[in-house]
């Protein structure tokens, strides 16, 4: 008993000494935590350097780390065409240029003129309210012609650019539309009214001729010698192009000759070298003039392509899509053949050109001015898919062939003998086409309320196969072992067995969770991501039912992470995208899966690709949407490189990323990481690479949180070498 009342105190300070360790551990561990969290001091960049002979790129400055990475990327040359932007309240829908003076029409501020003496700055020279809505604007002689839709025809004296006066105005039924003013006459497009001739030679007081009313909706008008062709939309089907031909000879009873469709609606036309040009939303058509103009059908000249606005310039031609691009073509009595693209601040509504000059009416952006001697975008191959396609779903590239699904059809696009891409087939299905996965040779599509299509798209003309008609939708789908798993919304994880292509199996419903989100299957492990933000690990075994290996139970808050909106797997590693960025989570063991490591976008992630080490996580913030370049070689330890500006859908294969923009294809190298070849505090050299082509390079800079872009900071020659030009 003394023994024991002996040992008490000893007892009691060795209990005391362990709680003294304990709270100093705790401390220090919650030290290094804190330290951990604060901001770590940001490296001071004082320099950056290019050293042509050793193709170097050198970075001087404070606290600099091998943490240090730089990556470059094309820079866009449509940012170097355009020499000054002006913006204007209102709408610009046209744009005509006198006498070096540019006359902008512009719908709630009226007709608005600028002195382009110094292209680089447009300067306002005058303007004038106008009693409605100016549209389009012709110039003849020192007097203006604008169009009210709505109203008629104002004819404004511009003998003094700086106090433009409105001289007369002429009320013409239907609407008023685009115009051409030949002699003494104007030849009016008035919508759903046909067209008005209007004796125009006393400007004060203007007076309608003549009117020749068809059954279709007009918007456009060209002359060629006695004869008008206006276009527009067919009124009963607003799919459908018509173009009129009629005869003005006689201008007080213009006569209809003849009249021709097209299959889409006709936005602009313009006549060049005896041909009639007509922009739509699906291509461009022309009809030889000389070879029974308008009685013959329409040739295709440039198919898909959406041309909305169309100028003639000596052997050249500009189609304007109306989006932000301006395609230029040279252009002869045979062929015409691309040049390059420009890429406008906004909205292109119309545009007129002024010497190596042209100035772009930009709607609600105001005007943009490009100098069409530089070099704009080049991109080739360029794949145009039409009006229809400004918004696509998915991309998916196998090999030389792109599947490019758009709302219910699928495109199938394969690279031909000239290197460049072409549309071989378009399938249409009865619904929206919802999610597409490949196997070999053949795509499997799973299109709303109606089921699983399969389309062997190693032939050109395949058409595509119901295999199983099915109701439920359908939030994911996958494939391995010939066996399709559709992750049904509310519902369990559907197999089918493909083995017999012309007779798919539903196989018994196994025990996967039910509204799964996600799901990958690897090395016969399923990884399933839950609605609760878990994962689950089966092991999946041909003719076996599943078994569930380990199950993570909210693998990360969704308050903080957002519901997953994407998953791959790369290696050990599963990489899960959110509404807050980029998770790692370590399955090297299927039975103790854990989080590696996180990386905050600060925008709501859409999907992720993973090429190399490399991700490339895609975000979406408001309307826009953009690229995360994302360093994965160590998983545990994930670095952001830099953003990338992308479209919503692309697809990256081959070294290459191919992206739509607008209904384009359009097709860029993938961002090239340099190496280092010296790393200390004070100064990080890169190796730069020396394949590449002649033209501007971005340079970002990215260390820690820490994100440093350089806007066409280097350039390459392949005679020369690399360049800088002043960050």
């Amino acid at each position: 008993m003394g023994k024991l009342q002996t040992n008490r105190p000893i007892l009691k300070k060795r209990f005391l000494l362990l709680c003294l360790i304990g709270y100093l551990l705790t401390t220090l561990v919650l030290l290094c935590w804190i330290k951990r969290l604060q901001p770590q001091p940001q490296p001071k960049i004082n320099e950056i350097s290019v050293d042509k002979k050793s193709a170097t790129l050198s970075i001087r400055g404070d606290g600099l780390s091998e943490g240090l990475d730089a990556v470059i990327t094309i820079s866009p040359e449509h940012e170097q065409a355009i020499i000054s932007t002006k913006f204007t309240w209102g709408y610009v829908s046209d744009i005509k240029i006198h006498d070096n003076i540019a006359w902008v029409a512009n719908i709630s501020k009226g007709l608005i003129s600028y002195d382009l003496g110094n292209p680089a700055r447009p300067q306002i020279l005058g303007s004038i309210e106008l009693p409605g809505k100016a549209w389009s604007v012709t110039i003849s002689g020192h007097f203006a012609m604008v169009s009210d839709p709505q109203y008629g025809l104002y004819i404004v004296d511009i003998l003094q650019p700086d106090q433009p006066k409105l001289v007369s105005k002429l009320q013409l039924p239907g609407q008023t539309y685009e115009m051409v003013v030949t002699e003494d006459k104007a030849i009016i497009a008035a919508g759903t009214s046909g067209v008005h001739i209007v004796d125009i030679s006393n400007k004060r007081v203007p007076a309608i001729i003549s009117s020749l009313n068809v059954d279709d909706n007009i918007s456009s008008v060209s002359i060629y010698g006695q004869t008008g062709y206006i276009s527009g939309v067919n009124k009963k089907n607003n799919n459908q192009g018509t173009v009129y031909s009629i005869d003005i000879s006689t201008p007080s009873v213009p006569k209809l000759l003849n009249k021709a469709e097209l299959p889409t609606a006709v936005w602009d036309t313009q006549i060049i070298n005896e041909r009639l040009f007509c922009g739509t939303n699906h291509g461009l058509y022309a009809f030889n003039l000389n070879e029974g103009g308008t009685t013959r059908s329409g040739q295709e000249m440039i198919p898909d392509i959406i041309a909305r606005r169309l100028l003639h310039r000596d052997n050249e031609l500009f189609i304007a899509d109306r989006h932000n691009h301006i395609h230029q073509y040279s252009i002869n009595h045979k062929t015409i053949q691309y040049k390059k693209t420009f890429v406008t601040n906004g909205a292109c509504r119309n545009m007129a050109t002024n010497g190596h000059i042209a100035v772009i009416a930009n709607a609600t952006q105001g005007l943009s001015v490009i100098d069409l001697r530089l070099p704009g975008e080049t991109k080739d191959p360029i794949l145009t898919l039409g009006y229809g396609a400004r918004r696509l779903s998915k991309i998916i590239a196998k090999d030389d062939t792109l599947l490019i699904q758009n709302g219910v059809k699928l495109h199938i696009v394969k690279k031909n003998h000239q290197n460049t891409y072409e549309r071989v087939n378009t399938l249409s299905f009865p619904k929206k086409i919802t999610h597409i996965i490949t196997d070999d040779n053949r795509a499997y599509l799973t299109v709303k309320t109606r089921g699983i299509y399969s389309v062997d798209f190693s032939h050109d003309d395949s058409q595509p196969t119901l295999i199983l008609p099915l109701q439920q939708a359908i939030r994911c789908m996958t494939i391995k072992d010939e066996r399709l798993y559709l992750c049904q919304v509310n519902d369990d994880i559907l197999t089918i067995d493909i083995s017999d292509k012309s007779k798919p199996t539903i196989l018994p419903a196994e025990g996967f969770p039910a509204n799964a989100r996600s799901m990958i299957i690897h090395n016969n492990l399923a990884y399933v991501a839950t609605f609760s933000n878990g994962l689950d690990i089966y092991t999946v075994q041909k003719g076996k039912a599943p078994t569930l290996l380990t199950r993570l139970e909210h693998l990360v808050p969704m308050d903080l992470f957002g519901t997953i909106t994407d998953m791959q797997r790369k290696g050990d590693f599963i990489f899960f995208s959110g509404r807050q960025g980029l998770l790692s989570v370590d399955v090297s063991s299927a039975l103790k899966a854990k989080i590696a490591d996180s990386i905050n976008t600060t925008h709501q992630c859409r999907s992720i690709q993973i090429i190399g080490n490399y991700a490339y996580v895609q975000h979406i913030y408001g309307i826009m949407s953009g690229t995360t370049l994302i360093d994965i070689a160590n998983p545990k330890k994930m670095k952001q490189l830099c953003e990338l500006n992308s479209c919503r859908n692309f697809t990256v294969s081959k070294n290459k990323i191919f992206s739509f923009v607008d209904g384009e294809l359009t097709i860029d190298k993938i961002p090239i990481v340099l190496k280092k070849q010296q790393t200390s505090t004070n100064e990080v050299i890169f190796q730069l690479p020396t394949e590449l082509d002649s033209r501007k390079y971005d340079l970002h800079l990215s260390s820690g949180n820490q994100l440093r872009s350089y806007k066409h900071g280097l350039t390459y020659d392949k005679m020369n070498g690399w360049g800088q030009t002043s960050p």
